[in-house]
């Protein structure tokens, strides 16, 4: 009932988490700037730099230091173990989708990932880590994050449509808020700003550098294969969908396309929702939903009605025969 309030409340806190923890950063970064007589550029740079050695040596110059280093570190210490549960809970989401079977297992599977992360992330914390990491940090979270957020808003505001998404909404909210906001949104200013910031990165994109260590040649190939490695999944799924619906000739679902050519009904395949998308409870299928299942509706409800899936239904039915 008050999902929407709750997101929005959430979203609002965190947007004025990030701009007061702007001020809050720039005014001891500029209080250091004061102290030692060097502009600020020249205090503090960007990267991890900024965090475990500018604004530690900030605080320590000033009332109270220890305390407010401590206070630091440990928001470092929460904010890190809150950032790894987004990222792991996306990705464990993701196997369990995609793994139905592995839903039995769960703790197993979100121990195994953990522990697979942990082994995977040893190299940063060894004597030369800081360099795979300003490496990944360059290359791993800057580009491909703009072009899928790009290709996400085109997928769901025209390909899935944006109308479509909005009758989602109301079947989980009871109706459609703020959609002439929500249509600027994604269908406008989004793919918009995210294709323009894409773009300025690539314009302005130098190769990495860590101190006065610059990376090989061998280094930046591998940045950038880190690069394609997120997004070479989107064209290789693509085809990969492409080539069942060729496959396929039975049009019943989508009578419209019985006479286009055989490569544009592969296209309207493909681009259309599976037949069985749609809430996974079938008592939630209505609406638009309700005419793909309105057979296995009609039995589930059916078998309500009647007690036919009531096994103690079926003893006292017996028992009444009998007699």
């Amino acid at each position: 009932m008050y999902l929407f309030r709750d997101c929005i409340f959430v979203t609002a806190c965190d947007c004025f988490t990030s701009v007061f923890a702007g001020f809050a950063i720039f005014s001891i970064l500029g209080y250091m700037s004061f102290k030692t007589g060097l502009p600020i550029e020249q205090v503090a740079k960007g990267g991890p730099g900024l965090a475990f050695i500018a604004y530690p040596q900030a605080l320590s110059i000033m009332p109270g230091g220890p305390f407010w280093a401590v206070i630091f570190f440990f928001m470092l210490l929460t904010l890190g173990l809150d950032s790894q549960f987004a990222f792991a809970d996306v990705i464990i989401s993701g196997l369990l989708d995609t793994f139905k079977q592995l839903r039995r297992h769960k703790v197993f599977v979100t121990i195994s990932y953990c522990i697979v992360c942990f082994f995977l992330a040893l190299p940063i914390c060894a004597p030369g880590g800081i360099y795979l990491f300003t490496l990944m940090n360059e290359y791993a979270s800057n580009l491909s994050v703009f072009a899928c957020a790009f290709i996400e808003f085109i997928l769901i505001a025209y390909i899935y449509g944006f109308n479509n998404f909005m009758e989602d909404i109301r079947m989980m909210l009871g109706k459609r808020p703020l959609e002439p906001v929500w249509f600027f949104t994604w269908c406008i200013s989004g793919p918009i700003m995210t294709i323009i910031i894409f773009f300025s990165s690539v314009i302005r994109f130098r190769t990495p550098t860590e101190g006065n260590y610059e990376y090989p040649a061998y280094a930046n190939a591998l940045g950038w294969l880190m690069v394609c490695s997120s997004l070479i999944f989107i064209p290789s799924i693509m085809i990969y969908e492409l080539i069942k619906a060729w496959k396929i000739t039975d049009s019943s679902h989508y009578p419209v396309i019985d006479n286009m050519p055989h490569y544009l009904r592969m296209l309207v395949y493909a681009s259309k929702p599976d037949i069985e998308w749609g809430p996974a409870k079938i008592e939630n299928r209505y609406g638009r939903y309700g005419s793909k299942t309105d057979q296995s509706t009609s039995q589930y409800q059916s078998d309500i009605k009647h007690g036919n899936n009531n096994s103690a239904f079926e003893l006292d039915n017996t028992f009444h025969l009998e007699l």
